[in-house]
């Protein structure tokens, strides 16, 4: 059995943790490409009880993915598929079944194990709100108080649907990032090349969320467009095994010929069109080496497993982050720490069109960049580094809109993001500290220490207010950067956590209210020499600084400033 990754171990220590303190249903968050299968396997195996456990997959390939990893992690394990035609032994241990297959209204597959259960898994966890999964859900009781442990595992960040996934889970346990995965060395960084597509994507009408996918293939199968990325490709990729996303079958035929013509040995594949038997057969030529280039539609995103991607070309545009992530993924698996011969990084080359009316998935914005900013083929991180090191807001490049990583530098060298740091609309509404609005959440400074002397200032005291995936805000006490107090799970809504933060800051540090109040008598005092002196060791210019009028503004920026340095 292949031993867990210690972020891995986090994640199951995590939930086990989460179960004996008597939550049923939980949520964990891991990259594409983090492993989150191999944290379902060890649940399956470690948490308490004597029933069976079921773990749900909504694709063939997934299914088959799961049961082949809990045989591989436990030899000794009896596991069944439950499946269309393919029924799992009663008696096993773990089944692996299809979403499709029990989901269906009044479906009785399995429904002797009703109150057997002791744990249910879900992979890909984005999907449960969904009536199939529901339905499960519903038939073997994880709503009810004596039902099995209910564990989701998603690799989609903060852009899920909060409301949807709260209603089925009750906490987001853990999360390991994909800029996490990158710098800890477990994924392969991504440099990313924006292609000018040129389709128009203007009157492409949205379904579900993202665009109708009939009119989104009609738009973009265009021979120039192909052309442009295929030229794009021999400049940047032509050695790396890739895959490319399309938007239909006839999209992803026309893309496979025009690839061919250049002379690479592709093939297509798509969900529908071809037989699983044929599929299989493409697939395995092509991760032997024998094809280089693979066009897909819906196949190859969520839970395909092949590290030796080393690029992914997106010709198939997208609102869906969900989608966006996945497709990318497929290709970060490989980091410094799990090398794999021939291949440094991921190469992702985004066709991008006109699409005025919509906001869509890119390369910049998985990290929280500028979704329009161009990498020219710098890795995301380290553009990601050199905004930190610049000291950048990111909500301030949004609004100037920068083309280039070049841009930002020169850009940064005029404008100060700094000129204006304005209480959160949603803050002042609810309280009258304080708080200001960081990329990660709030932030409230507290004051200071005292030594014994009560004559020199001492560490500084602090509040943070962040949410999780669930939407649930946490709030923490710091002092000197130290957490000395956590208040963990405080509810999704905003001005009722506000007040209890009130109640354990003012709890903690008697007095301080006072001092934390936006109105307080010292913010309207002119700023001190230490202020300005510190201003402009931050790098604030000269005109801005003759603009600072109050400490309490004064104080605001050289608080922003020092936490964006520090956000990482």
């Amino acid at each position: 059995m292949r031993e867990l990754r210690p972020y891995q171990k986090e994640a199951v220590a995590a939930v086990q943790a989460a179960v004996l303190g008597g939550d049923q249903r939980l949520l964990y968050v891991m990259a594409t490409g983090l492993g989150k299968t191999e944290v379902f396997v060890e649940l399956a195996k470690c948490l308490p009880g004597d029933g069976p456990a079921l773990v749900l997959a909504h694709r063939e390939e997934l299914i088959g993915q799961a049961a082949h990893r809990l045989k591989e992690a436990n030899p000794d394990l009896s596991i069944g598929i439950e499946r269309a035609e393919h029924r799992a032994d009663l008696d096993c241990a773990v089944v692996v079944g299809s979403v499709q297959t029990l989901g269906k209204a009044n479906s009785t597959r399995l429904s002797s194990l009703a109150g057997r259960l002791r744990l249910i898994v879900v992979d890909e966890a984005h999907h449960a709100p969904a009536p199939s999964y529901l339905n499960v859900f519903r038939r073997f009781g994880c709503f009810d108080e004596d039902g099995p442990v209910l564990v989701g595992c998603t690799a989609t960040p903060k852009r899920l649907d909060r409301l949807n996934l709260q209603a089925i889970f009750q906490r987001q346990v853990y999360d390991y990032p994909i800029r996490r995965g990158i710098d800890d060395g477990w994924l392969a960084d991504i440099r990313g090349y924006r292609v000018e597509g040129k389709a128009d994507l203007s009157e492409v009408k949205t379904s579900a969320g993202d665009f109708n996918q009939a009119e989104l293939a009609a738009a973009v199968d265009i021979e120039s467009r192909t052309e442009a990325v295929i030229d794009r490709w021999m400049d940047v990729a032509w050695n790396r095994p890739t895959v490319v996303f399309c938007a239909g079958i006839d999209h992803a035929q026309h893309v496979a010929e025009a690839w061919s013509e250049a002379g690479i040995r592709t093939e297509w594949v798509a969900s529908r069109g071809m037989t699983l038997e044929e599929r299989g057969d493409i697939i395995a030529a092509w991760k032997a080496g024998d094809i280089q280039v693979i066009t897909n539609v819906e196949v190859l995103t969520e839970g395909f497993d092949f590290p030796g991607i080393a690029c992914v070309a997106m010709l198939r545009p997208t609102k869906s982050w969900s989608l966006y992530l996945q497709m990318v993924g497929r290709g970060t698996r490989g980091g410094w720490r799990c090398p794999i011969a021939g291949k440094q990084d991921l190469v992702v080359l985004d066709c991008v069109d006109n699409s005025a009316r919509h906001s869509l998935a890119s390369v910049p914005a998985i990290l929280d960049l500028p979704p329009d900013l161009d990498l020219e083929g710098e890795s995301v991180t380290q553009a990601a580094r050199a905004l930190d090191e610049l000291g950048e807001k990111l909500a301030g490049l949004k609004n100037i809109k920068p083309r280039t990583l070049n841009d930002v530098r020169l850009m940064l060298k005029e404008v100060d993001l700094f000129a204006s740091v304005e209480r959160p609309p949603e803050i002042a509404a609810a309280t009258h500290f304080a708080w200001l609005g960081m990329p990660w959440g709030y932030f409230l400074g507290c004051g200071s220490e005292r030594s014994d002397t009560s004559e020199k200032r001492g560490p500084a005291r602090e509040a943070r207010l962040t949410q999780d995936l669930l939407g649930e805000y946490h709030l923490e006490l710091r002092v000197g950067g130290m957490v000395i107090a956590e208040r963990p799970a405080m509810g999704t809504d905003l001005a009722a956590a506000l007040e209890d933060a009130r109640y354990e800051i003012e709890g903690r540090w008697p007095g301080v209210g006072a001092l934390a109040s936006s109105e307080a008598r010292w913010r309207q005092h002119p700023p001190s020499e230490g202020q300005l002196r510190m201003l402009k060791k931050l790098g604030v210019n000269g005109d801005l600084l003759g603009a600072i009028q109050t400490k309490g503004h004064a104080s605001d920026l050289i608080t922003a400033r020092m936490q964006s340095r520090s956000a990482g």
